[in-house]
């Protein structure tokens, strides 16, 4: 069983690295500062997070309390280990909002935390079969839209409900339909 969970999210993780390189190459993710730790190793921290905790009972707020508990890894700041957190946290159940860990970053901060959630949202839900049917993902933007491709993508699939409730964060956060 253990064995399920840690291939179940090496795949999410996988996916949402795609995801993430594929809208960063659109220019759609926000970048950070110099010397700041990379969204995209955020993100990994967060995705590696998430497949830790799959086994508890309340997946999002275990993989953020994870998080939270680590001593801060060189060239990390606490700030960062809470975003890899939040954005753990934010990848299924609860959209952010006004809870006081989300409410208190800065709206740069925010904006990040729901891309990369969004990300994590959109990678477990595109592995929620369990099936590897997602072979490839790819980005194209045309007429004010952005497209996310999913190779092997069923749009009369139940994962195909999952999939477009789970895209929810990501229009949000990018302000643009997907």
């Amino acid at each position: 069983l253990q064995t399920r969970f840690i291939l179940t999210s090496t795949r999410s993780g996988g996916l949402s690295l795609e995801i993430f390189d594929a809208l960063q190459k659109a220019g759609l993710v926000p970048a950070r500062g110099v010397g700041a730790v990379s969204p995209r190793d955020l993100l990994q921290v967060a995705a590696l997070t998430i497949g830790a905790s799959r086994s508890a009972g309340d997946r999002a707020r275990h993989g953020s309390r994870l998080l939270q508990k680590l001593e801060v890894p060189p060239g990390w700041t606490a700030a960062d280990l809470r975003l890899s957190a939040l954005a753990a946290r934010y990848h299924r159940g609860a959209l952010p909002s006004i809870q006081k860990p989300y409410a208190v970053l800065s709206p740069e901060e925010q904006h990040l935390v729901d891309c990369l959630g969004g990300i994590l949202r959109l990678a477990d839900s595109l592995d929620s079969q369990h099936d590897r049917r997602i072979r490839g993902i790819a980005v194209t933007q045309h007429d004010g839209r952005t497209d996310i491709i999913a190779d092997g993508y069923d749009p009369r699939s139940k994962q195909a409900e999952k999939i477009a409730a789970a895209r929810h964060l990501l229009e949000h956060a990018f302000n643009t339909a997907l």
